[in-house]
């Protein structure tokens, strides 16, 4: 691969970071090997534009299903606007690029060895290793909560079937039932995401169950976008008023869910109040995947410590850890978030191996919000690396303004969806 392009290739990276240091004319043909474990935003673009550095690269993905269904978007299946069909995506794009795709699952890293073990008992070597397995959950923080008992009542935080079931479960609700949706406290994957979800779902019902009721339970004490969201449901389902559609329970009121009686679907709060739901989207406080647990890669806080530059584990450098298993503080664990880290550790690891210096990067965010069918929020946001190099701050953002023209909020709409079209393409072709 010659200069130029290898320069064109960094320096279209939306502006995340340049090269710094002269790249040789050409890419050496060495056998340098990248494990890439987990097909998801992170992984599979990673993957991508490290393959579209240095084709000379021998690049293996491994991921457990033969498909990614993205999480993004996968609320409108719940209102009933999309299949999930819609939202899966297959690994055809990335091996046409000369990425080798295992169907497999990783069990067992062992960084200090630089090798990964899959349940079919192969052992994979590398010599850079990136991980990006997402979330996990921390059930026993809930008390009566289990894996098992997320199969009858869901989270959906992690679409396919988890969504399906969700989704029949709020279409047989009996009329005037109660739906209870539970949001864990901060940091989760995609804060507005929950909110989000109360919209579609009380679209849905507002059409074929318009007697029901939602409740929220919520850990939080601020609802991200929470002016947009409060207008819109105010406009919609009365929200405030005594026919509320609408109900937020929040943190000041100690709100958060402690335990859960699946058998009759009961919730209990901190403030030891019972509340029974006929549906409960009950979704679990969040943590690192649990190969990262188990690996060791994690602290207190349940997520992976990284080094900001190159986005390499704290405590073992030749793992890079990216996605929303990262912790990485104020960058928000979203899909696009994911895709602007998978790039800063690409350009990363390519400098690495060629030796050369690897330049402060800048991240990325940007997210919409489905809050109806005539109205979506957009928010962007530009991270850099604080001046004491110990934290990322916020530079820039933008969010769209509650005073805007109706128009405005229309175009966002399509805006979303051709966002979701834009980046999966980016992320899978």
């Amino acid at each position: 691969m010659n200069q130029t392009r290898r320069l064109f290739i960094k320096n279209s990276l939306l502006g995340l970071t340049a090269l710094s240091g002269a790249a040789p004319l050409f890419a050496k043909k060495a056998k340098q090997k990248v494990l890439v474990i987990g097909g998801g935003s992170g992984g599979a673009t990673a993957a991508k534009y490290l393959k579209m550095m240095n084709h000379a690269l021998d690049i293996t993905l491994i991921e457990a299903k033969p498909y990614y269904t993205t999480c993004y978007m996968s609320n409108e299946v719940l209102s009933g606007k999309r299949t999930l069909a819609s939202l899966e995506w297959h690994y055809n794009g990335l091996q046409k690029r000369g990425i080798k795709i295992v169907q497999d699952k990783v069990i067992a890293l062992e960084p200090n060895k630089k090798q990964a073990i899959t349940a079919s008992g192969q052992t994979y070597h590398y010599d850079r290793c990136i991980l990006a397995t997402g979330i996990d959950f921390k059930w026993h923080e809930i008390e009566g909560h289990s894996a098992a008992i997320a199969q009858q009542i869901p989270h959906a935080w992690q679409a396919g079937k988890q969504t399906q079931i969700l989704h029949q479960q709020i279409k047989k609700m009996k009329m005037g039932g109660t739906l209870a949706i539970t949001i864990p406290a901060k940091p989760y994957r995609c804060t507005p995401a929950p909110y989000e979800r109360v919209g579609q779902i009380a679209h849905y019902f507002k059409q074929y169950n318009p007697s029901a009721k939602i409740v929220i339970f919520d850990s939080n004490t601020q609802m991200p976008m929470g002016a947009h969201f409060k207008h819109i449901w105010k406009r919609d389902f009365g929200y405030t008023t005594e026919n509320s559609m609408i109900e937020w329970r929040n943190g000041e009121d100690e709100s958060g869910i402690v335990a859960l009686d699946a058998k009759t679907k009961t919730l209990t709060t901190a403030f030891d109040d019972h509340f029974q739901a006929d549906v409960i989207n009950l979704i679990p406080p969040q943590q690192a995947s649990d190969l990262a647990v188990k690996t060791g890669l994690t602290d207190q806080s349940g997520w992976c410590p990284v080094q900001f530059k190159t986005l390499e584990s704290v405590s073992h450098p030749h793992l890079h850890i990216i996605g929303d298993a990262a912790k990485l503080d104020i960058l928000p664990k979203s899909a696009y978030a994911a895709n602007s880290q998978a790039k800063v550790c690409a350009i990363a690891i390519d400098a690495l191996f060629r030796q050369q210096v690897v330049d402060v990067p800048t991240y990325m965010n940007s997210c919409y919000a489905m809050m109806a069918e005539d109205y979506a929020v957009s928010s962007v946001a530009v991270y850099k690396m604080a001046q004491q190099k110990t934290e990322l701050v916020r530079v820039s953002g933008a969010i769209t303004p509650l005073d805007s023209p109706t128009e405005m909020f229309q175009r966002e709409v399509a805006f979303a969806h051709n966002w979701y079209r834009n980046i999966t393409d980016d992320i899978f072709n």
